[in-house]
């Protein structure tokens, strides 16, 4: 589920601010840094409706951080017994950016893809596919993931 809402990426992922298509337009440099999830939605394949995730208080608190030199780690949280925020996980991979997507690589056969949509010096959004078919049309949903600094 983290590397759902990842990029859990991630995610992973989606929002660029440039005027054409080429990566020389792509300000790699506005990604270097922490990013918090602020909102993420679900896009139905069936009818385009997109939906509202409510993210909890200890979800608020997970991080996304990208480095100059395409590090890239991810830290999620969740509630103990008593409600306290604690980490839950920290993920650790490395990150390219090509043709306004992203791909968070965590391992050989382990990997998260989005579109970066727009991104601006404090505003990253993303939509990957969120691989499951919610709407039971044979087709998965997408998810669009909304990220401040």
């Amino acid at each position: 589920m983290k590397k759902i809402i990842l990029p859990s990426i991630f995610a992973f992922g989606l929002l660029f601010s440039c005027n054409n298509d080429d990566d020389s337009s792509i300000d790699n440099a506005n990604i270097v840094g922490t990013w918090n999830i602020v909102k993420t939605q679900i896009q139905y394949s069936k009818d385009n409706k997109i939906v509202d995730q409510k993210l909890d208080a200890c979800e608020d608190k997970n991080t996304l951080t990208f480095t100059n030199d395409k590090k890239y780690s991810y830290v999620s949280y969740e509630a103990d017994n008593t409600g306290k925020c604690v980490i839950e996980d920290t993920e650790n991979a490395t990150y390219t950016i090509t043709d306004k997507k992203i791909k968070v690589v965590y391992g050989p056969d382990d990997s998260f893809e989005a579109e970066i949509i727009s991104l601006t010096k404090n505003e990253l959004v993303m939509k990957s596919n969120y691989g499951e078919d919610l709407d039971k049309d044979a087709k998965d949903e997408i998810e669009i993931y909304y990220l401040k600094r």
